[in-house]
């Protein structure tokens, strides 16, 4: 799913890819444990979530701000709003 997702026919940036997504998975689930979120491995709209992640991340490999930004949690908006649909919606 992440290589057709990044359009990506050969084989040659597997690796790269697999870690970029192990990087990315541990980036959204440190989000959503901040959050306070609970988090499935098998929720289609965190996968879904989890895959514009790597897509912006991978569109963005060669720029350090990017790569830090994301590192340091601040996620895209796209992405922030699949796991906003993740909040459970509370009275104070």
């Amino acid at each position: 799913a992440a290589k057709r997702r990044l359009r990506i026919l050969h084989d040659f940036e597997d690796a790269a890819i697999e870690e970029a997504l192990d990087m990315m998975e541990a980036v959204m689930f440190d989000a959503l444990k901040r959050a306070k979120v609970p988090a499935d491995d098998d929720d289609l709209v965190l996968k879904a979530g989890l895959l514009m992640l790597l897509s912006h991340f991978w569109d963005n490999r060669g720029s350090e701000d990017a790569t830090i930004s994301i590192v340091n949690g601040n996620l895209p908006r796209n992405v922030l709003m699949f796991l906003n649909r993740k909040r459970k919606l509370t009275l104070a």
